[in-house]
């Protein structure tokens, strides 16, 4: 497993302002453009249903969900069920 997708090992840092501690950025998940919570959402996604995962940085996020209060994103597309 990408050390990025263990909560445990996230190192992303949020610039403070000056004179405050320095806080580790929150992960945000989003599955297919829809906000869906923390990064423990991801243990209920099986991994053969994802076509497509991506990291975010703090301003990719923002750009691409609007303010986000310094979180980082990790961006799913799930792949598409095939229809009989």
């Amino acid at each position: 497993m990408p050390t990025w997708l263990d909560p445990q090992d996230v190192t992303f840092q949020s610039a403070g302002t000056a004179g405050q501690p320095v806080q580790m950025a929150r992960v945000r998940v989003y599955v297919n453009d829809f906000n869906v919570g923390e990064v423990d959402y991801l243990k209920s996604v099986a991994a053969e249903s994802v076509q497509e995962m991506r990291f975010l940085s703090q301003n990719e996020t923002a750009s691409r969900y609007g303010p986000t209060g310094g979180q980082v994103g990790i961006v799913l597309v799930l792949k598409k069920v095939k229809s009989h």
